[in-house]
């Protein structure tokens, strides 16, 4: 990958977030006979020579492990800012890998049971993988699914006093038909790619059918409702409904943070500023180095800017 091309997607939302892109990572489980999404579209339909296309067949959640730690290990020694793309099954418990599975063993006469662990990479196990790698990547990851029911891996909750899993995220809602995932990566790919503009891109996709998510954007929505409904005297009078009230709207669920949380809250209060330059270090990595020209804007950029936002 050293020959790759970095290219910076701007523009995504009022505050000029941006990101960087430099190589396309598959995860391919499909079986022989199913169509394949992401490869065909990379080859064939958008003709992208500026990054390397890698694509690693896994035929079991220990190989996409195994091809993790190949990513992290590359991470550590050069810049890697991929977008990760996962073409398969998926289930409410995460990839699923029984049709590959079953496939198989198609000519045997008894398919021997197959346990959960080897059926099922699961979502919480891949969360925290790509938080992992997006860590070393910068915050420049970009994961896409082309697998039903995977808007599942997007309600792992986010912690915000850790660092964003991923830059963005989309993920089919339900069941996936295969011609309408093409269709619409196929338009959400080349807008990103060839404009380099996630908003225009972002629209190739229906609030019905996809999950969108982008955890910068989230994290500007909580420090929004932070000053809109729990600063001054209000909070400091009912902080602790505030708190549970908050933790429980942003899905931050982890109990042994809540008293983190708290104490962030009380700082809040004190210094709104202060408390936004940490937790855009900590949760966007803002102090990486190689992020000097990324998340210049402060806590009353945000509070200026928020409301005209649209879906994220």
């Amino acid at each position: 990958m050293h020959n790759s091309q970095n290219q910076e997607i701007r523009k995504y939302n009022c505050l000029d977030s941006s990101c960087s892109i430099n190589c396309v990572i598959t995860f391919d489980y499909t079986a022989d006979s199913e169509m394949k999404l992401f490869e065909p579209i990379f080859r064939d339909d958008l003709g992208c020579n500026n990054f390397i296309n890698s694509v690693f067949r896994v035929e079991s959640p220990d190989q996409i492990d195994h091809v993790f730690s190949l990513l992290e290990n590359q991470a550590k020694s050069e810049d890697l800012m991929p977008i990760l793309l996962f073409d398969g099954h998926g289930h409410k418990n995460g990839l699923d890998f029984s049709p590959l599975y079953l496939a198989s063993n198609r000519e045997s006469v008894s398919v021997p049971k197959i346990s959960e662990n080897e059926r099922f990479y699961q979502w919480g196990r891949l969360y925290n993988r790509v938080k992992k790698l997006n860590q070393l990547c910068a915050n420049n990851l970009i994961i896409c699914f082309g697998s039903g029911y995977s808007s599942e891996f997007q309600s792992c909750s986010i912690d915000f006093l850790d660092s964003s899993p991923y830059y963005y995220s989309v993920a089919p809602i339900g069941k996936a038909i295969a011609g309408e995932l093409k269709r619409d990566y196929i338009r959400f790919f080349s807008r990103m790619l060839d404009e380099g503009d996630f908003d225009l891109a972002r629209q190739s996709f229906g609030h019905t059918k996809y999950h969108r998510l982008h955890p910068e954007t989230l994290m500007m929505l909580v420090f929004s409702s932070l000053n809109r409904e729990f600063s001054g005297r209000r909070l400091l009078r009912q902080r602790e409904d505030a708190l549970t009230k908050f933790l429980k709207h942003y899905q931050v669920t982890i109990p042994v943070s809540k008293s983190k949380y708290r104490r962030d809250f009380n700082q809040y209060v004190r210094n709104k500023d202060e408390l936004f330059r940490k937790y855009k270090s900590r949760f966007l990595l803002s102090d990486d180095p190689r992020n000097q020209n990324r998340f210049r804007y402060t806590a009353a950029d945000v509070i200026a800017q928020i409301e005209p936002w649209g879906a994220i």
